[in-house]
């Protein structure tokens, strides 16, 4: 293989290894922006469940306090 021979073959190994890493570039950049929105969207989802939790707190001691009151009225002391 003369030096003509391998610096072909070496330009063009190069030049196949550039267009690897500008698809990968172009892959990685994409993948980021799709991360980002199910960030965004991991977020308001935990904002939603947070809210649930608040509102099945807040019925949890709903029924909490009328079943004491029911009791008091039944003439039962917890």
């Amino acid at each position: 293989m003369t030096i003509d021979e391998r610096l072909t073959r070496l330009t063009e190994r190069h030049e196949a290894l550039t267009l690897h890493v500008e698809m990968l570039t172009a892959d990685v950049q994409a993948t980021t922006e799709n991360v980002n929105k199910l960030a965004v969207k991991v977020d308001n989802l935990v904002a939603k469940v947070d809210d649930l939790a608040t509102g099945f707190g807040a019925l949890a001691q709903l029924a909490r306090r009328r079943e004491e009151r029911l009791d008091s009225l039944e003439g039962r002391q917890g």
